[in-house]
């Protein structure tokens, strides 16, 4: 079956792939019912792709009950945010996320023989991104209106979601090296979040190619993270 499994995981890879480029262009600028419908589309792909994995692995552990209400909640929040760009459906999208990165946390804590919550990978990691965003936001001044303090949280559990996506990958080195999937996906979903805020809080001008660039980061880190299921549980 594991053969199956990985068959399933290939053919979900290339349909997203190929979605990729008709959805990015029916959504720019204006998002619509196509372009949410072929959105969702990925976005369930990714959610099979973790259910091959975590099938392949054999494991029903914490780490993928966990995983999988992360995925869910993201899976709302692309249904959320793929309803338009007005700040309603914004922060309640990205309310979605909040809670879907707290799931992942919370899964990278609990999986086997996870490092401490507090090793030199995740605070390194944590306190680079945090000034990196701060820095970013500084520079390109951006106009996040009232909704400071509420970016402010989202985009300190990003950091943590990616700095424990690091040190859950770094700490099964050299023995699992597919374990590097999960922080290499993380690492794609900030580059697509930063992208998408710097967008959205007018620190770059809105364009065809830094939104499929957006687009791409997010859709190629779920499917990491959700093939990384394979290796970690």
């Amino acid at each position: 079956m594991t053969t199956f499994y990985m068959a399933v995981i290939g053919v979900c890879a290339i349909a997203t792939c190929v979605i990729l480029r008709p959805y990015t262009k029916s959504g720019y600028p204006q998002k619509n019912k196509h372009s949410l419908l072929l959105k969702m589309i990925m976005s369930t792909l990714f959610i099979v792709i973790a259910v091959m994995a975590a099938l392949i692995s054999g494991q029903v552990t914490r780490f993928t009950v966990l995983m999988f209400c992360g995925f869910g909640f993201s899976w709302i929040g692309d249904f959320i945010l793929g309803k338009g760009s007005v700040t309603k459906i914004f922060v309640t999208g990205a309310a979605s996320f909040l809670v879907a990165h707290i799931f992942f946390i919370a899964a990278m804590i609990s999986a086997e023989n996870a490092p401490p919550f507090f090793d030199a990978v995740s605070v390194t990691v944590f306190i680079v991104s945090l000034a990196f965003g701060a820095v970013l936001c500084l520079v390109k001044k951006g106009n996040f209106r009232k909704l400071l303090p509420a970016m402010t949280v989202y985009f300190a559990m990003l950091s943590l979601m990616f700095a424990k996506a690091c040190s859950l990958g770094v700490s099964r080195l050299p023995e699992t090296p597919g374990a590097m999937l999960m922080p290499i996906g993380a690492l794609l979903f900030v580059c697509s979040d930063v992208t998408l805020g710097m967008m959205y809080f007018n620190m770059h001008k809105r364009s065809y190619r830094f939104q499929a660039f957006s687009t791409t980061a997010y859709f190629m880190g779920q499917m990491l993270a959700a093939t990384s299921m394979m290796f970690i549980y």
